[in-house]
């Protein structure tokens, strides 16, 4: 009888007991709120990695070339680099991305390409002409972007002049505002004038300026040659010495117009690692192994979005100095025709670079696989959270009950 009994006791305190240890546990939670915004990563597959934080002075500089690392030694998941390489192989060119610095994957699925090969970069010229337009500003080779176009051309007649062309300036030149007339066929027509620069700045004025975004190459053609006559030497040569020479970009080519000026609006051939040297400059805002290239203003300035829902040959976006922002994922995008990018996400160290024949959507790389393959799950840590007062009730009642079939149990066994 007595064994009954005790198996009875025992029975009665081990349920008060439970109900007390799981009270006290369900208040320890894991907090996971300052791991990440709340909806910046819906829908993503997170990968239970490292999370390598920013890194604000690099290990080294590539002017003499990138080093090598693995996906894995840089907290990148290297098996969905491979997928994305699977997926999209057939119509990139050529791939790179970098990781703190370092080259943790680079490929060349196109027949004929590898490291050396230069190839059209497209519209990535316009970014280039906007980062030695703010080299020109810190020089003191232009004083303001504020200054009117025209004043720049002041031995030049110009048509369809009115005080709405007068009112031009180069900021709006820089963020596609100018409201000058243009669309596919005055590109085309432009390329079959004798005198670039004169067609362009002829044309009449469809918006006003500052108001209408619309993609124009022309525009980002009179910047070069508002480069030329500030500085006396063609936008390649002052690239030469202010921009390429730093980052040791040696290999490059740049089309020019019927006078020899570099066109602003593509043109520049670049090699896949020179892209990648661009971009790094700009993810180190724009300091370069000590040497500041372009003051860090310009660099966040020209990311800065000055129109929104701005859309060019399937690409979508914001629109900065000739830099497209992608602000649902925090990048920002030097971007060519047919899918040349350089893409830089600050927040994770990360580069992007492609050439293509075929645009990809690079939405799709980014979201799907680049920036799941960064993003790891950091340990949650448990914390203690003050119980609500039904917890603290609980708690007592299970301990009550654990006290007093004791105390019965010790009653009963003394009578018998």
């Amino acid at each position: 009888m007595k064994t009954r009994w005790m198996h009875v006791i025992v029975g009665f305190t081990m349920f008060a007991l439970c109900i007390s240890v799981c009270t006290i546990t369900t208040n320890a939670t894991l907090d996971w709120s300052d791991d990440f915004d709340d909806g910046n990563y819906d829908g993503w597959t997170i990968n239970p990695i490292d999370v390598f934080s920013v890194s604000q002075t690099p290990d080294y500089w590539p002017t003499e070339g990138w080093l090598q690392s693995t996906p894995d030694e840089q907290g990148m998941n290297g098996t969905l680099l491979e997928e994305m390489l699977a997926s999209y192989g057939m119509v990139l060119q050529g791939i790179m991305v970098v990781r703190n610095g370092y080259n943790v994957l680079e490929e060349y699925p196109y027949p004929g390409f590898n490291e050396s090969s230069l190839s059209d970069t497209w519209s990535v010229t316009k970014s280039v002409i906007s980062i030695l337009v703010g080299i020109a500003l810190d020089e003191g080779y232009i004083s303001s972007l504020d200054e009117a176009m025209v004043s720049f051309f002041p031995d030049r007649t110009i048509a369809n002049l009115d005080s709405q062309k007068e009112s031009i300036t180069l900021k709006h030149l820089l963020t596609m505002k100018s409201g000058l007339q243009w669309g596919t066929s005055e590109g085309s027509a432009m390329l079959q004038s004798s005198d670039w620069v004169q067609y362009v700045l002829d044309r009449p004025m469809a918006h006003t300026p500052g108001e209408t975004w619309n993609y124009n190459s022309g525009a980002v053609h009179i910047l070069s040659a508002i480069l030329n006559n500030t500085i006396g030497m063609t936008p390649s040569a002052f690239a030469e010495i202010h921009l390429f020479q730093p980052l040791g970009i040696v290999e490059y080519e740049w089309m020019a117009d019927p006078q020899g000026l570099d066109f602003g609006g593509y043109g520049l051939q670049l090699t896949l690692q020179d892209m990648a040297k661009i971009g790094f400059l700009f993810l180190n805002k724009g300091t370069w192994d000590a040497e500041q290239i372009v003051s860090a203003a310009w660099v966040e300035d020209s990311t800065t979005a000055y129109s929104t829902g701005c859309e060019r040959s399937g690409l979508n976006g914001d629109y900065g100095y000739l830099w497209w922002i992608k602000s649902s994922y925090n990048a920002y995008c030097a971007f060519g025709l047919y899918g040349q990018f350089i893409c830089v996400l600050p927040d994770h160290n990360v580069i992007l670079v492609t050439k293509s024949s075929i645009m990809p959507s690079i939405d799709y790389l980014i979201t799907e696989y680049i920036l799941p393959s960064v993003i790891g799950i950091p340990t949650p840590t448990p914390t203690p959270t003050t119980p609500p007062p039904i917890d603290w009730i609980l708690i007592a009642v299970g301990g009550g009950v654990a006290v007093a079939v004791i105390v019965l149990a010790i009653v009963l066994l003394r009578r018998r």
